[in-house]
């Protein structure tokens, strides 16, 4: 059986290397200001929603087992938020939380954005006309 190894520079290898690098290190900024984003629209909209105005400054966007989580994630103001989401015996809901589609699309819009413009269109998704 012939032997398949490709081989090729080690300036190849490098350059691979440092491309990968880059490609991680901008992908972690973009990620961040997504999250950002995410973060300053979702408190935007609790401000200006009764109820959910008290709590707003409450809000937080963290990681949990490798899931991006939007809520309130102090105890003292857990179950007011579960409340006002969910509703309960006196007060009918008020869903924050389970109606941010426009908002993560927007964030995801973010993060392509920041990569295109680190990399170039038709890598990440959205803009197919340029050549990848």
């Amino acid at each position: 059986m012939p032997d398949t190894r490709i081989e090729w520079p080690s300036s190849a290898t490098a350059q691979i290397v440092a491309y990968t690098q880059r490609l991680q290190e901008e992908a972690l900024v973009a990620a961040s200001k997504a999250v950002s984003y995410l973060h300053e629209r979702v408190v935007e909209r609790a401000r200006l929603t009764p109820g959910w105005d008290e709590l707003a400054d409450k809000i937080e966007v963290w990681s949990q087992d490798g899931q991006l989580v939007i809520g309130v994630n102090d105890e003292l103001y857990r179950s007011q938020a579960f409340a006002l989401e969910y509703g309960d015996e006196v007060r009918p809901p008020s869903p924050l939380f389970r109606t941010l589609t426009a908002e993560v699309r927007d964030a995801g819009d973010v993060m392509r954005e920041h990569m295109i413009s680190k990399f170039g269109p038709g890598r990440f998704g959205g803009d197919t006309s340029a050549e990848s």
